[in-house]
């Protein structure tokens, strides 16, 4: 039902070792709130709908799984409140799938979504920040703020991508290192004049916005980049 659970100012961590659904019997995500955080382990799997998790604590993800768990989000909003910078959500050999749904993080040093082996898949979502290894990500209709990462032969392939960022950030809009691979259609960036940086990985991407002149270009000799099926200029790493 709507309403508050578990006291904000001291939010439970909840070690989830069997299978749960948890649904919100109501459209508003934010009208169904846990202030608390789940530890994933031991291969269970973990459903959440129509509701927000929050954890405002220090030194722990809102939501960290482990040894082949999973989680399916539909119209949820998870939410790292605290300044650390601890990731909102960690996955190591996990399965993560969300649709409809919002990952928010306090501090910009962290990321929305920190995975390593795993294999990640959004669809309408609006996420701060990702960072993969070993990890294979597809994305359809979705928005991440400020920068992916990839390493680690990392796979990301995406229809209709959008990063939100902006001309002063110090960082690129997009790395892919180590053998990373990135495939898509339809990338937009909210800055005027995105960065994007590979090294030793490949890219074969088609529609930009803004347009190719507009974007600065950093990839070595060993990696093959097709922007509109065109070896773009590179300034060099």
């Amino acid at each position: 039902m709507p309403g508050v659970y578990f006291s904000q100012s001291q939010p439970y961590i909840f070690t989830i070792k069997h299978n749960l659904t948890i649904v919100g019997q109501t459209h508003n995500p934010d009208a169904v709130r846990l202030n608390c955080a789940f530890l994933l382990d031991e291969g269970a799997i973990f459903i959440a709908q129509n509701l927000s998790l929050a954890y405002g604590e220090n030194q722990f993800n809102t939501i960290a799984m482990y040894n082949n768990t999973q989680l399916f989000g539909r119209n949820i909003h998870i939410s790292h409140t605290s300044q650390d910078k601890w990731d909102c959500l960690y996955g190591k050999n996990a399965q993560i799938s969300l649709v409809n749904s919002t990952i928010t993080i306090n501090n910009l040093n962290a990321a929305s979504l920190d995975l390593e082996d795993s294999q990640l898949y959004l669809e309408n979502t609006h996420i701060a920040g990702l960072v993969t290894k070993l990890t294979d990500s597809s994305v359809k209709n979705s928005i991440i703020d400020s920068t992916i990462y990839l390493d680690d032969n990392s796979l990301l392939e995406f229809s209709d991508l959008m990063i939100n960022s902006n001309d002063n950030q110090s960082f690129c809009e997009l790395y892919a290192l180590n053998n990373s691979n990135v495939a898509g259609q339809n990338l937009q960036t909210t800055s005027s004049s995105p960065t994007i940086a590979l090294a030793e990985s490949n890219l074969n991407v088609n529609e930009f916005k803004p347009d190719l002149q507009n974007i600065t270009w950093h990839f070595d000799d060993n990696s093959e980049v097709l922007a509109d099926s065109i070896r773009p200029y590179t300034s060099g790493l």
